[in-house]
């Protein structure tokens, strides 16, 4: 009998512990938050760094031949992720969305928005390949956003209007 005592007492303990209601601290949400996208970015980066270094072999691989396409193609490629990494590095030294200053687009959003259309538009001139060209716009084109109740917006508002600084960083290095 003493021993069903102590395993019913046990049981209200362990039952009155796990039923204790746990606050969601909110506060330190947008820190969590900020981490995950961080990692994320990381993660991100070594990516591409590793997809460089095979870009890198591939193109050593190529015969020098007239393929003046294949350097228009890297070479436009090169600007855009050089003026990526540029935007990152001024938005890390600020920690901030560089795009937007409260709710009006910023000259830095301005830049982007227009870089952006210049490095699709030109790239989509130079691909012959349908497969390659829909995974271009899929991934880079910034027309705006349609959702699932027909309704419209504008990319750079849909994207980047009120995002905190650590989800503008992952948003930046996944474009």
């Amino acid at each position: 009998m003493i021993k069903i005592k102590k395993i019913i007492s046990c049981l209200l303990v362990l039952i009155i512990f796990s039923s204790c209601e746990k606050k969601f601290d909110y506060d330190n949400y947008d820190v969590t938050l900020g981490n995950l996208f961080s990692v994320y970015g990381d993660d991100m980066e070594d990516d591409i760094i590793f997809l460089n270094k095979k870009i890198s072999v591939k193109k050593s691989q190529l015969t020098s031949s007239k393929n003046d396409t294949l350097e228009n193609i890297d070479f436009i490629i090169t600007s855009y992720y050089n003026y990526l990494n540029e935007t990152d590095l001024k938005s890390q030294k600020l920690k901030k969305n560089l795009f937007y200053d409260k709710d009006v687009l910023a000259e830095d959003g301005k830049v982007f928005k227009k870089t952006s259309e210049t490095f699709f538009t030109d790239l989509d001139l130079l691909l012959k390949d349908k497969d390659l060209k829909d995974y271009l716009h899929h991934y880079f084109s910034v027309d705006d956003v349609k959702n699932n109740q027909d309704q419209y917006f504008l990319y750079m508002e849909y994207n980047y209007l009120g995002t905190p600084y650590p989800t503008f960083k992952f948003l930046l290095k996944k474009d």
